[in-house]
């Protein structure tokens, strides 16, 4: 998706089912701002502690406010 179509997508959710759980892959960084949690797996597990402490460190040093979670 475009970004734009991507805005309007989010939009268009958010508004349709508030209370819904969606679970998205990405790399782009707009599409982790939505985000209220961010899971970051490593070898189709969750990771320890330290290196989810690791994700939240990199997220807060490039400006998304979101806590991981595991």
């Amino acid at each position: 998706m475009d970004a734009g179509t991507e805005s309007r997508f989010w939009q268009s959710f958010k508004q349709k089912y508030p209370d819904t759980a969606c679970i998205v892959v990405t790399h782009r960084e707009q599409t982790m701002k939505n985000a209220d949690k961010i899971l970051q797996l490593e070898n189709n597990r969750t990771p320890t502690d330290e290196a989810q402490n690791a994700v939240d460190t990199l997220l807060d040093s490039i400006g998304l406010n979101v806590r991981s979670t595991k």
